[in-house]
């Protein structure tokens, strides 16, 4: 993932400013706006002013301070992902402190300077406060995410479960038999495809296979199965992997997800089956592929992905994801740099960052193809996550 990497010195050294934006996708997911680091870099220079007049203490603070710049450009340079980050984001407030106590001033107008540090740190994140963003359910009374297994589950065969939904609750995973092997289709990519088919086909060597998936209660039968238009959903998302559903589906129910609708106060908290999990029997079946249900990307459609892969391959790397028909377009995510491809039935190229308003057009597929169109790699999205526009 690169998306919290800087694409140029410059933007690597802004940093410890950028952190400072109430925005999402600065050094974490979340909008979690952090000015301690530049009150470091700011207080370090004014420290570097009065060197010969600090207070005692100064060999150590400064050692803490190297510390954290030299920490600070090994994770930028590898992931400038907060998360991992933690020792040092919790380090830097006393470092900061401790800055501010070496200054050559009186201790009131020191005391000053801390309280308005901790005081603008506390308005920015009452601004856009990070808590629950990510929070799903809260684990409250009982199993940390319930789900009710009947004997058809627990003393099933060995039995490998495929998940195919992104969020694939994994939670529910050891609370089945040990012996049950688990992989989730939705975030496989491209690149994987092969791993994915040998692991399916020992699997199906192996024993029985089920498709598990949230249930719908909308899309539900009386009994809480699913109804056969959604049995055809889940049946071609799993056509992508040569998997079919062979048998009755049957529901498992799940107060885990019965709490995340209340916690949503989703419409599917009140309905007549609560929200729960599918189990279908599925077979592995490989199929050639003209028989296949799912579109093939045009031959062109593949060659202007590729193309954009060798202007910026750092964003639009090879492989990354497998080909989305759209009505009017085929799409392709790349997660590691949150953007997205769209190759239209009008024979136009765009690509749109997760966070613009709207998309950028790079240019016609012939023009791509023909080596008219260059691609301005360093300026397609900025460090702090700003979008640029790159086409030129």
């Amino acid at each position: 993932m690169i998306r919290f990497q800087p694409d140029t010195v410059p933007q690597a050294l802004m940093r410890f400013f950028n952190m400072a934006a109430p925005d999402a996708n600065v050094y974490i997911e979340i909008a979690a706006p952090d000015i301690r680091f530049a009150a470091v870099l700011l207080l370090a220079a004014v420290a570097l002013l009065f060197w010969r007049r600090l207070g005692s203490g100064r060999q150590a603070t400064m050692a803490m301070l190297l510390l954290l710049l030299a920490s600070s450009a090994i994770w930028v340079r590898t992931t400038g992902n907060g998360r991992y980050f933690m020792a040092l984001l919790v380090a830097v407030g006393p470092v900061a402190v401790g800055l501010i106590c070496l200054l050559p001033v009186t201790r009131v107008f020191k005391a000053t300077l801390a309280l308005l540090l901790l005081g603008g740190q506390v308005f920015v994140i009452s601004q856009y406060p990070p808590w629950n963003s990510w929070t799903y359910l809260h684990w409250k009374d009982g199993s940390y995410f319930q789900v009710s297994l009947g004997p058809e589950e627990t003393r099933a065969p060995p039995t490998t479960y495929v998940s195919l939904s992104t969020i694939s609750y994994s939670l529910i995973a050891p609370q089945f038999p040990p012996e049950s092997r688990w992989i989730n289709l939705a975030t496989g990519n491209a690149r994987d495809v092969e791993w994915i088919d040998a692991f399916l086909r020992d699997a199906a060597a192996r024993g029985p296979m089920r498709a598990i998936a949230p249930s719908l209660p909308w899309a539900s039968l009386p009994d809480a199965r699913p109804a056969p238009r959604a049995v055809v959903a889940i049946d071609e998302l799993l056509m992508r992997r040569n998997l079919r559903i062979s048998g009755e589906c049957r529901y498992i129910p799940s107060g885990g997800l019965r709490q995340m609708a209340e916690r949503e106060n989703s419409a599917n908290a009140d309905a007549p089956h609560a929200p729960g999990f599918w189990s279908c029997p599925i077979v592995y079946e490989p199929r050639p592929r003209e028989r296949q249900r799912l579109e093939q990307a045009p031959e062109e459609v593949q060659r202007s992905l590729v193309r954009l892969g060798e202007l910026c391959p750092r964003f639009f790397t090879p492989g990354e994801s497998n080909l989305v028909r759209l009505p009017d377009a085929w799409s392709r995510h790349y997660a590691a740099s949150e953007t997205r491809v769209y190759v239209t039935d009008s024979r136009e190229v765009w690509y749109k960052f997760w966070r613009s308003l709207n998309p950028v057009l790079v240019g016609g597929i012939d023009d791509l193809l023909a080596g008219k169109v260059q691609l301005d790699c360093a300026g397609i999205r900025g460090s702090d996550g700003a979008w640029k526009s790159g086409a030129q």
